[in-house]
Order: C-alpha cells, then sequence, then structure tokens
C-alpha cells in the first residue's frame, strides 16, 4: 500500500478529479492519493504573479497537513508555482514532470498553449527552452477567471490547434492543472496524428515510477 500527497491550489477544480480518474482506469488498487489545498489571499485574476507566490509559501503548511501519512511521494500540482519555488527538496512538479516527459518520448518542438499570462507564461516556456525543449508556437491566453477557463471550449481548442500546427512541430503541449484535458486525450492525438502531453498527466507518469 502506497501513498502519495498532492498538494492542490484551492481554486483548482479539475487536478483531483483528473490525477484520480487515471488510478481508477489503471486499477491501481494498492495506490492511494491524499490531497491538501495550497492557499492564497489574493485572487488570481487579480495579480497572477502574487497568487502564485502565496500558493508556494503555503505550501510548507499543506504538507504538514500529511505528517501522519507515510507519503511515498508528494507533488505540488500547479505548473507554474515551480517558477517561484527554490528549496531543495524532493517534491514533484507538473514543469518538472513535463520536461522528464519529453525527454522519455524524444519529443521536443512542441505547440505549447497556456491560460497564463504572457509574463508567467514566457517564464514557464524558457523553463522548457532551457531544458532543450523548443516552442515552436506558444499562446498564454490570459485567462483570469474560473468562468472564462471553463467557458474554452473543446471545439476551440482544437480549432486553435488546427490552424497553428506546422510541419516543425512534433508534440501538442498544455500546460496548466487546471485545464481540462484527460478527456481530450484521445481524440487530440487521433486527430493530429502527434503526442499529446499535459500538466496532469506527466505528473501522474512520474509518480507512476514509484507505484511499484
Amino acid at each position: 500500500m502506497k501513498h502519495f500527497g498532492l498538494l492542490v491550489p484551492a481554486s483548482n477544480i479539475v487536478a483531483e478529479k483528473e490525477l484520480y480518474t487515471r488510478l481508477i482506469r489503471e486499477h491501481m488498487d494498492d495506490v492511494y492519493f491524499h490531497f491538501a489545498r495550497l492557499k492564497f489571499q489574493t485572487p488570481y485574476g487579480q495579480n497572477e504573479e502574487i497568487y502564485t507566490k502565496e500558493l508556494v509559501e503555503s505550501i510548507p503548511e499543506s504538507l504538514a497537513e500529511m505528517k501522519r501519512i507515510n507519503l511515498c511521494r508528494a507533488a505540488v500540482l500547479c505548473t507554474s508555482a515551480e517558477i517561484y519555488y527554490d528549496q531543495k527538496d524532493e517534491l514533484i512538479f507538473p514543469l518538472t514532470s513535463v520536461i522528464a516527459y519529453f525527454k522519455m518520448s524524444g519529443r521536443k518542438m512542441p505547440l505549447v498553449i497556456s491560460p497564463y499570462n504572457s509574463d508567467i507564461g514566457e517564464k514557464v516556456t524558457q523553463r522548457l527552452k532551457n531544458a532543450g525543449i523548443n516552442t515552436p508556437k506558444e499562446f498564454h491566453l490570459n485567462i483570469k477567471t474560473k468562468e472564462e477557463l471553463l467557458s474554452f471550449s473543446n471545439t476551440k481548442l482544437a480549432e486553435m490547434i488546427e490552424q497553428e500546427l506546422t510541419p516543425d512541430i512534433d508534440s501538442i503541449c498544455i500546460l496548466c492543472t487546471n485545464f481540462a484535458t484527460l478527456h481530450l486525450e484521445n481524440f487530440i492525438e487521433q486527430t493530429f496524428h502527434l503526442p499529446f502531453i499535459s500538466s496532469n498527466k506527466a505528473v501522474y507518469e512520474r509518480l507512476k515510477n514509484y507505484f511499484m
């Protein structure tokens, strides 16, 4: 029996469902996910950088909520948090997990889409570039609210991908654990004949290394 701690922003309505759905689909009966909420005072749409830094500051408190659980590993389910987190520990982050997934798959020319503003989005993709993953095209949608994120339809996402694909792009990447994409993975890969990677998928694949 293995226990994993997952720290999720209190505003995130997607990551918990997507991670547990993957676990159920693969019949991992002896693996358990335990969730704690990362707290913030500043709404995301008011100041994205302060919001993210407040999430990072709440990591020790959220980890402390799980101190009685014998965790195999803990992960932070916030992609942008990693650019503001500089402590040396064994926490798993989505951005590092995405980079590991790209290296495992041998892909390094993704079309990147995120809901971030350009400042945070470019800081995130710079981490990819520093790891040798080029981004021929990247789009940061500057989504401010949960309502805007939920109203960004599957059709709109598919149309955007179709319009922006070029021959040099070898994969499609959606960054942000609050961007629901699990239900679209097969559709995207079958429609565009390219591997698909998301923040939640990358974290799950990284956690699987510790399941056995």
